[in-house]
């Protein structure tokens, strides 16, 4: 080859002239068969490819499908946090939610088919939702504030693994910073959830829209950050919530006590007697042992069904274990011989509320709260079940009850609230 190359360039060179451009016309062969051995040897995508753009390995592919598999809504999602932490619309999750038959998939840019374990927070406003993962390690956006006005930018949508789409978006002028800036262009709905790059290359926020219009609307990176930490404000709420309910959960012992190496040896003598059973759990309970305290309950209520402590001791161990359903359904076992007890049905509001059965936590609340009505905790608790559930104006009705019975309290449920 290098023969031949010379040969071509050889003849356009007059004899006087080759001696000092043969040396330069060897080096220009050598690059042409350098080149040529690369594109015969190399994938097209390690020697020719384009810079790679790290934007597009934090867009995900959201698809939402009926019982029998057929697709209802899709989206994209933009992955904000490597453990998992995704931004997407409220809508691809409302969807999700509409059947308990409907299943939601994200697939990733490398091929990743996973669940969503969590639906953190829904904005109605500006139609942004956060979810969560079961990934570690995820390739994030790098987020940044405009540095400057640009009233262009692009939208980039996951379609699959493999295919991705950018949509041209144009930004009206703002005169100040909003929660969500309405775009002079729509977004359709299987495209929106994707991050957005504006025209000096900083990727700024998300693309949602209108549920309404279909406007395009522009979600900015911090408004999804302050969604984050309402989000985490009102889990720590919720969980003093739960620890208000249920008691207080008493810190954890070991190695196990006394008490603990007793009850098991008594139980395992008397394995017949529901009394050494139930003195097992109340010992595992004590040393915060809540699924071993909840099993030795369970023992307790075969040996003697009839136990209506043994069941509602169950509710609780099995709540602090993240058993939810187990703890609605013993508690709703004790309602049926206590319907009178506002304790029975705040405890019972507290495991609906922790599946995300707002509506229930709600009836069950306003009945304690007829029982009750100067109970301020039942008040507060009845609050917040309103507010998850849609219904602002109910929670700000319990707000005006609170307040003269429990200042601290009425001031807690109006920050949550507003």
């Amino acid at each position: 080859m290098h023969f031949h190359c010379m040969h071509f360039i050889i003849k356009r060179v007059s004899a006087h002239n080759f001696m000092n451009f043969i040396h330069r016309a060897y080096r220009v062969c050598s690059l042409i068969v350098a080149a040529i051995v690369c594109v015969s040897v190399c994938p097209a995508d390690e020697c020719l490819a384009a810079p790679a753009d790290p934007i597009r390995d934090a867009v995900v592919a959201i698809t939402v499908r009926d019982s029998v598999g057929l697709q209802i809504a899709s989206a994209s999602g933009t992955v904000l946090k490597s453990d998992g932490l995704v931004a997407t619309t409220c809508s691809v999750v409302t969807a999700w939610l509409l059947s308990p038959q409907n299943t939601i998939r994200i697939m990733t840019s490398d091929g990743n088919d996973m669940p969503m374990i969590d639906a953190l927070s829904c904005n109605r406003q500006t139609n942004s939702a956060l979810i969560r993962l079961p990934a570690e390690g995820l390739i994030a956006v790098t987020t940044a504030r405009p540095s400057g006005a640009a009233q262009t930018a692009t939208l980039l949508s996951r379609i699959s693994r493999t295919e991705t789409k950018t949509t041209a978006l144009k930004i009206p002028r703002q005169k100040a910073p909003r929660s969500a800036v309405p775009l002079l262009s729509g977004v359709p709905e299987y495209l929106a959830g994707g991050p957005v790059r504006n025209s000096h290359g900083e990727t700024i926020g998300i693309a949602t829209f209108e549920k309404g219009t279909k406007t395009g609307l522009l979600v900015p990176f911090s408004t999804l950050d302050d969604q984050l930490q309402q989000y985490r404000r009102l889990q720590k709420r919720l969980r003093q919530l739960f620890e208000n309910m249920l008691g207080p959960v008493k810190p954890s012992q070991r190695p196990l006590p006394a008490e603990v190496v007793a009850a098991q040896q008594w139980f395992d003598s008397h394995p017949n007697d529901a009394a050494a059973a139930m003195a097992l759990g109340e010992a595992f309970e004590n040393a915060r042992m809540h699924e071993q305290a909840a099993d030795a309950y369970r023992k307790a209520l075969i040996l003697n069904p009839g136990l209506t402590d043994a069941r509602i001791r169950l509710g609780l161990t099995a709540f602090r274990s993240g058993n939810y359903r187990e703890a609605a359904a013993a508690f709703e076992e004790v309602l049926l011989a206590r319907k009178d007890s506002a304790g029975i049905l705040t405890k019972l509001s507290a495991a609906y509320l922790a599946l995300g059965e707002y509506g229930k936590s709600v009836n069950l609340l306003t009945r304690a709260a007829e029982l009750e009505p100067e109970n301020a905790q039942i008040r507060y608790n009845l609050g917040v079940a309103h507010f998850l559930n849609g219904n602002k104006n109910g929670a700000m009705e319990q707000y005006l009850f609170l307040n003269p019975l429990d200042v601290e309290r009425a001031k807690s449920l109006f920050d949550l609230v507003n």
